[in-house]
């Protein structure tokens, strides 16, 4: 079944049909941008795991996943010293496991007994204080031996949120259960992230709270998504006006599945500033979605330094937003040619720019080659070189850049990250090995 273009009520395009829903889908952003891919790639987290398992042990929520032991070392083995002993401290008291909460705790003191200790000992002593003192721990006492200079902190002065009641228990005062349910009512829908629900969990335990709320929140925790027992973060994506054109600039239409209207939304919505490249972004998003009624244009958009490495995709852009005419390469050409990097950069712009093949001397073509040839075969360097010559109406040697990433065919995969720079260069030196003239 063809995709097929519908006008929503809003005067943009939303996109209909069958077919496998588009990359763009997972992309979007917690402010209803697209976000770059990288961002919205979520790691093993040993935290957010400890988090959501103590929770559920707090309000009685049986797991049915736990990481194994070599899973939990290997992410204690990726964290610093210092963020390794908290994590310890807390997996050793889940597993009852005294003997290692407390090893855990002396390397802690250890570690941060040095000179060159980490600026996070402060907060994350305290933080394994408020652990040991809020889950009633035995070990409280090896705790505070290690540090005998820590004293219970204050009080916090209100008791409006989650945070507050913590700390509030943490210090040692009383909380009651019609405060914890009045917090958690006032959030209305609003779900917890997992160290919300672990200090919440923590605050229902103390005061005898009822826990059928967290109950839910905890059992939806355990349900997401998990790989041996082990969750992932909760870092939320934020797109940007760049990162939205560009996926759109790439996707072209393959939309499917897309929200256009909540995009839309989110462009419009966007502070700009009234600085003219982030008006221009904001039209191109617009003008790649078909968008009626986008804003005025805010002034010459000056390209400045010739080692600016987004001079390219700013011009692409301003192609994309109908502001061409607006763009200006305000550096001489000799300033271009500082570096082979700059000249490639130039070149490629002012071939954007113009619309035509850029005059490059003989010398450019070679220092622009050796950039290339000094490169590997999938550096975006050698990328940026073969872009460069195809600028100038060079054939150049094609790069071994394979296509597909993330699920979109669109996008280059560098490393094994899905980059949209790259994916961008690659997208123009297809442009211009295909179209050589004017």
């Amino acid at each position: 079944m063809p995709v097929v273009l519908a006008a929503s009520a809003a005067c943009t395009l939303q996109v209909v049909g069958g077919g496998k829903p588009s990359a763009l889908v997972q992309y979007v952003g917690v402010n209803g941008l697209l976000a770059d891919p990288a961002a919205t790639e979520h790691r093993p987290s040993l935290g957010v795991t400890l988090d959501r398992l103590w929770a559920a042990k707090l309000v009685g929520v049986p797991t049915t996943h736990l990481p194994s032991t070599s899973m939990v070392q290997g992410l204690l083995d990726e964290a610093d010293p210092v963020e390794r002993s908290s994590l310890q401290v807390r997996w050793s008291e889940y597993r009852r496991n005294g003997s290692g909460a407390r090893q855990a705790v002396e390397e802690l003191s250890r570690s941060c007994a040095t000179a060159t200790s980490s600026q996070t000992c402060p907060s994350t002593i305290a933080s394994v204080g408020a652990f040991l003192r809020v889950t009633r721990s035995p070990e409280l006492r090896s705790f505070q031996q290690a540090f005998p200079a820590v004293r219970s902190p204050a009080c916090p002065p209100g008791r409006s949120t989650v945070v507050d009641l913590f700390e509030t228990v943490v210090c040692g005062k009383a909380v009651q259960g019609e405060q914890l349910e009045a917090v958690l009512a006032g959030r209305g829908d609003d779900p917890l992230d997992s160290g919300e629900l672990w200090a919440s969990a923590a605050v229902a335990s103390a005061s005898g709270a009822p826990v059928e709320r967290l109950r839910k929140e905890a059992e939806d925790a355990l349900g997401r998504s998990q790989v041996q027992g082990v969750y992932f973060d909760e870092v939320p994506a934020q797109g940007t006006l760049l990162t939205t054109w560009a996926l759109l600039h790439l996707a072209r239409a393959d939309r499917a599945g897309l929200d256009i209207g909540r995009v839309t939304t989110a462009i419009r919505r966007e502070d700009t500033g009234g600085a003219p490249d982030r008006v221009m972004l904001a039209r191109a998003g617009l003008a790649l979605l078909q968008a009626d009624h986008t804003p005025a244009r805010a002034g010459r958009l000056r390209l400045e330094d010739p080692e600016g490495p987004y001079n390219p995709f700013i011009a692409l852009a301003a192609r994309d937003a109908g502001d061409l005419p607006l763009v200006a390469i305000a550096f001489s050409e000799s300033s271009a040619r500082r570096t082979p990097t700059t000249l490639a950069s130039w070149a490629i712009t002012q071939r954007i720019v113009t619309g035509r093949p850029v005059a490059l001397t003989a010398a450019d073509t070679d220092r622009i080659t050796a950039l290339g040839k000094g490169a590997p075969d999938d550096s975006p360097v050698r990328l940026l070189a073969a872009t460069a010559l195809a600028a100038g109406g060079a054939p150049g040697t094609p790069p071994d850049m394979p296509s597909g990433c993330g699920g979109a065919g669109w996008l280059v995969s560098t490393r094994g990250t899905c980059d949209i720079r790259t994916s961008l260069l690659l997208d123009l030196y297809r442009e211009f090995t295909t179209r050589q003239g004017t």
